[in-house]
């Protein structure tokens, strides 16, 4: 169950850059992220 968060989270991250730059952009939780 351990691993299986590690890794979801760990997806969470990586794709994180993606959605601040396009889902997130226009809501406050923007952060600049390069």
């Amino acid at each position: 169950m351990a691993r299986r968060f590690l890794c979801l989270v760990s997806i969470l991250f990586f794709m994180y850059p993606f959605f601040s730059s396009h889902a997130f952009a226009k809501s406050p939780l923007r952060r600049p992220i390069t």
